[in-house]
């Protein structure tokens, strides 16, 4: 489920701005550079040129854990992206187990941190994704 929604939050990025250069889902996506000393693979990255959206799948539906995957690799992000001619002035970043989103986001001063719930019950459609979904979609947008 979580790669549908980023998959269609990309589709929707790159019909938005056809003429940038194209966005794309890429699964355990390593975060590494130069005078790196530790790194690993993101579940997830989206990615455009040298700006990157790392998530996360909080395994066993455990956020906490995941949280702090989450945190070291966009430590990692932040290290590789001071090295870009043009760096990202926030990094972002996302840890979910579909139902909890926490989203993160790094400025270079500081890390701060949201999570938002996604009610699921039954067959009911979760009303409550499609806000999700247009946050993903908007931090997207600043890649």
């Amino acid at each position: 489920y979580i790669a549908s929604v980023l998959d269609r939050c990309i589709f929707a990025v790159n019909t938005a701005f056809p003429v940038k250069e194209e966005m794309k889902l890429l699964a355990e996506y390593p975060i590494d550079c130069d005078g790196l000393r530790a790194g690993g693979n993101a579940d997830w990255v989206a990615k455009r040129g040298d700006r990157m959206l790392i998530v996360i799948e909080a395994k066993q539906c455990d956020l906490r854990k995941g949280r702090y995957q989450l945190l070291a690799m966009m430590e990692a992000l932040r290290i590789c992206n001071k090295k870009l001619d043009d760096p990202i002035h926030t990094l972002n970043g996302i840890c979910t187990d579909f139902q909890n989103w926490l989203f993160a986001d790094n400025d270079g001063d500081v890390m701060n941190t949201e999570i938002t719930g996604c009610e699921m019950s039954g067959d009911v459609f979760p009303e409550s994704i499609v806000k999700i979904c247009e946050r993903v979609y908007h931090i997207m947008l600043n890649l």
